[in-house]
């Protein structure tokens, strides 16, 4: 009877490791996050707090999640 293959499921490397990783190979990398902030806090202005609300499935508020982001972009 053949041995049965085991398959090596790989590990979800933590998104803080591969932002990390994305900015130190590539000097655009920068560029590429400050356009996806910029997209998602343009995205939350335009949602009412209560779409917001849903669309972080109220694990944020949406005062605390639009601050978040502004202060990402350097919005203050």
């Amino acid at each position: 009877m053949p041995r049965e293959k085991k398959t090596t499921e790989q590990k979800l490397i933590p998104m803080d490791k591969r932002i990390k990783r994305v900015l130190d190979d590539s000097w655009i990398a920068p560029v590429y996050l400050n356009a996806a902030i910029t997209e998602l806090l343009n995205k939350f202005n335009a949602m009412s707090d209560e779409e917001l609300k849903k669309y972080m499935e109220g694990f944020v508020a949406p005062e605390t999640a639009r601050a978040h982001v502004k202060e990402i972009c350097g919005q203050y």
